[in-house]
């Protein structure tokens, strides 16, 4: 049967008026009196009964109301499910920070990444300033909003907490690390940075190996510094938003705030 044919059906049901019906379709009169006759010629009753403008179902046209309601809502369900299945079936492309990726152990970061959603990700390094951003359907990174990427909807996942730590030998600061980003923490020496990576997990080893001091996420180093093997300093914690960039309405981005907070890696503001 031609669902064209129910929907008709249930646009003059709702309307009692064929003329309105007509203009909610987007059709002429006549070719919704042409419809509903198709449709009671098919099935063989009469769905309406027709008194000057008073138009009501008949007993036949009750009995099928609710079934024309359930295989429209049914197709449509049907139409959804679809769209929804090839649209994480597309091969979709993802600019993911380096140094967020860094934090989290391979297992954890690809239970972010669902088997059904086929994402493509791309490291986006803390000097990647020649980044099309807008070749990307998903975007996660360290730092402030970006109002450019429009029409992206943004949501905050969460704060990076750095601490200012030292190697626990330490007892005055001379050698320097630092993590590569796109915003610099703020300086512990006056001397010359001693080395530098995009990779939180070499500067910390680094720092250990070196005695030396820096800014990292706490989440690297609160473990350190709990068993003595790090020293936190008394400068103060800095904290670093970090946004995902989505289509609008996609999932993604609340499961991905909830695991990564959850897990430790990312806080709620200070």
């Amino acid at each position: 049967m031609d669902t064209e044919l129910l929907k008709t059906f249930l646009e003059v049901q709702k309307t009692r008026h064929f003329g309105k019906a007509a203009e909610n379709l987007y059709l002429t009169q006549s070719a919704v009196s042409f419809r509903v006759r198709q449709l009671e010629q098919s099935l063989g009753v009469i769905l309406f009964s027709r008194f000057r403008n008073n138009i009501q179902l008949t007993a036949a046209g009750e009995l099928l109301l609710p079934h024309a309601q359930a295989v429209l809502a049914a197709i449509q369900t049907a139409k959804q499910q679809l769209n929804q299945q090839y649209h994480l079936q597309k091969n979709r492309k993802m600019l993911l920070s380096a140094g967020l990726a860094a934090l989290l152990p391979a297992k954890q970061l690809n239970s972010l990444f669902l088997p059904q959603q086929y994402w493509q990700v791309h490291s986006l390094a803390s000097d990647d300033n020649k980044a099309n951003w807008h070749d990307y359907e998903a975007v996660v990174y360290i730092g402030a909003p970006k109002s450019e990427l429009a029409p992206l909807e943004g949501l905050c996942l969460g704060y990076i907490h750095w601490w200012p730590v030292s190697a626990a030998e330490v007892v005055q600061l001379q050698h320097e690390c630092a993590v590569q980003q796109h915003t610099a923490m703020p300086r512990l020496t006056a001397e010359p940075l001693n080395f530098s990576s995009s990779d939180p997990r070499l500067v910390c080893q680094w720092l250990q190996q070196h005695k030396a001091c820096a800014y990292l996420p706490s989440v690297l180093v609160q473990t350190a510094v709990e068993q003595g093997k790090m020293r936190k300093l008394s400068q103060a914690t800095v904290q670093q938003s970090v946004w995902a960039y989505s289509q609008p309405g996609e999932q993604w981005p609340e499961q991905w705030r909830l695991a990564l907070q959850s897990c430790g890696v990312l806080h709620s503001p200070l």
